[in-house]
């Protein structure tokens, strides 16, 4: 099978980029598209993860406290407000949630992961810039270089508790590629509206 790179579109899956990526896949998605878009700037974008406090005794107590939903109430006239019986759930909250039932998947994951190394990934390139992904490249690489966007992952290190098969194999001799790069039409517009002023670079 492949070469293989995913494109997710839709924000309720941006959390499975960084768990596609973990077990091998290429992941594009809108949040690492605007950091990548952000080469352009003079300060690229590096997303990182919103951690809470979990050292209280009381388990239920986790600080800083997370934000509120955002409601809307449409019934007579549009009203927008907080309710704070109503947080949102946090990367740590997640990974509460994911250790108690992680026994049940964790054999599971292990072979799912052994499998999926054998699937031929495509190499996603911005220009000449070969784009890592992965939780292992985030840290390692110049912001805009990476796919992985830590803000969407769980607050722990890895999902697949793994040693064998925790690094991401990096390959310069994949037999395929996917070209990202700036659209040349509206260029300067598009750079206007997502960062403001004039563009400082093509990203190269």
């Amino acid at each position: 099978l492949g070469p293989v790179l995913c494109h997710l579109e839709c924000t309720e899956l941006f959390s499975f980029s960084p768990f596609l990526q973990e077990m091998g896949m290429p992941v594009v998605d809108a949040v690492n598209s605007i950091s990548i878009a952000s080469r352009c700037t003079d300060a690229p974008m590096r997303f990182v993860k919103f951690k809470k406090d979990t050292s209280k005794k009381d388990s239920s107590i986790l600080t800083p406290p997370t934000p509120s939903a955002l409601l809307v109430d449409t019934a007579n006239t549009t009203k927008y407000y907080r309710d704070l019986s109503v947080p949102l759930r946090s990367p740590t909250e997640g990974k509460i949630y994911f250790n108690r039932g992680e026994e049940c998947v964790k054999n599971l994951l292990k072979e799912e992961k052994k499998e999926w190394q054998k699937i031929n990934f495509a190499q996603p390139f911005f220009n000449d810039s070969k784009l890592k992904w992965g939780a292992n490249n985030s840290s390692q690489v110049p912001a805009g270089d990476g796919l992985y966007s830590a803000s969407c992952a769980l607050d722990r290190e890895f999902y697949v508790s793994s040693e064998e098969y925790r690094s991401q194999k990096d390959s310069d001799q994949r037999d395929s590629s996917v070209q990202y790069a700036l659209r040349e039409k509206d260029k300067d517009w598009s750079y206007s509206a997502f960062f403001g002023g004039e563009i400082f670079s093509d990203g190269i």
